[in-house]
């Protein structure tokens, strides 16, 4: 139907606002670009007969309006409008959104008359300046050839471009990387409207973009780990799954998903359940074993294990001990060994010697 060219490379994202006035496309070059959209029908009713210019113009919906220059210089990843269309969100591949008003053809206009009256102002100052240098102190009367007119700017003789339409507002710079972005369907009453950012750090992030500020209302922590999982491990009754990764253990229940504990820790490569179930075994990028009580999800004990990392530890056959390899070139045998807490009786853990 149409082939629309303009960008200098791969176009990455587009959209449409909801009055579909405009489309805006977004890519690796430094402006976002956009395109006006024909309203009128292509049935071809207007159409006269042997007129090959308007019967090429039947198909051309999209004609180009313009570009804008972009903040970042990192490629877009997306451009959205929100649902009432006042608004356009342009999130790139790293931790910048830059949000635009849209304004709307009566706003828009008013602002491109402002445009060409002040240009008209400074143009006839520049050209008194020069009349009185020249000591013509009537420069009203230059006769036919004057560029200069005097009165207001027909509404119908201006044209509308890209920045009377579209105006930076805010931009938006995030703690971690940008995954995706996504308005709210529904308004504040206080606001113009409710951005969602996801995050590669696993958090969710909700701005309140108002007329001259943007506000963190909400973060959401989500319960998974906010980098890779590097071990998970199921007790033997199927009653709880273990998981470590840079900065923390955490204890699942397998059959609702849900995360039931959280457990500062080391960098976990491997991991292992006890026999007992009630303590978990953690093997870190720092040489060390610690001791992960499950019930009190706390840290009990850090054992000095090896001089490299621990990759692997697989528990022996008679479960009375486990074996540890390491980046050092070395495995090593271990033993549980129960111990008592120190000032209590009856209350024991379990030791590795």
């Amino acid at each position: 139907m149409q082939i629309v060219g303009g960008h200098h490379s791969e176009i990455w994202t587009l959209d449409v606002d909801p009055a579909e006035r405009f489309l805006v496309t977004g890519s690796a070059d430094k402006e976002l670009r956009f395109y006006a959209i024909k309203q009128d029908s292509v049935d071809g009713e207007s159409v006269k007969d042997g007129d090959d210019s308007s019967i090429s113009n039947k198909w051309e919906v999209l004609t180009h309006f313009g570009e804008i220059q972009r903040q970042s210089k990192d490629r877009v990843a997306t451009v959205q409008f929100n649902k009432s269309g006042n608004l356009l969100a342009c999130h790139v591949a790293g931790k910048m959104v830059e949000i635009f008003r849209v304004l709307d053809d009566a706003e828009a206009k008013r602002k491109a008359k402002r445009r060409v009256n002040r240009k008209k102002e400074k143009k006839n100052g520049k050209v008194a300046t020069e009349g009185t240098e020249n000591g013509d102190g009537n420069i009203e009367n230059k006769g036919e050839n004057s560029t200069v007119t005097d009165g207001p700017i027909e509404t119908n003789k201006i044209t509308v471009t890209v920045p009377d339409v579209f105006k930076l507002l805010h931009t938006i710079r995030a703690s971690k990387k940008i995954c995706s972005i996504s308005f709210c369907p529904i308004t504040p009453k206080n606001s113009l409207a409710t951005l969602a950012l996801s995050l590669n750090n696993n958090l969710i992030e909700f701005y309140s973009i108002e007329s001259a500020e943007t506000k963190k209302t909400l973060a959401i922590d989500l319960q998974g780990h906010r980098s890779d999982v590097r071990s998970v491990t199921l007790s033997s009754d199927n009653s709880f799954l273990l998981s470590t990764s840079h900065n923390a253990v955490k204890i699942w229940n397998p059959s609702t998903g849900s995360c039931l504990r959280t457990i500062d820790s080391g960098y976990g490569l491997c991991s292992l359940i006890l026999p007992t179930n009630k303590y978990g075994l953690v093997g870190t990028k720092d040489g060390t074993l610690e001791i992960i009580d499950i019930g009190s999800g706390t840290r009990v004990e850090v054992v000095e294990a090896h001089g490299g990392s621990v990759r692997t530890i697989a528990a022996l056959p008679e479960k009375l001990g486990f074996v540890t390899g390491s980046a050092d070139h070395e495995v090593k045998f271990w033993e549980y060994q129960i111990k008592q807490k120190p000032g209590q009786v009856c209350s024991s853990y379990h030791s590795l010697f």
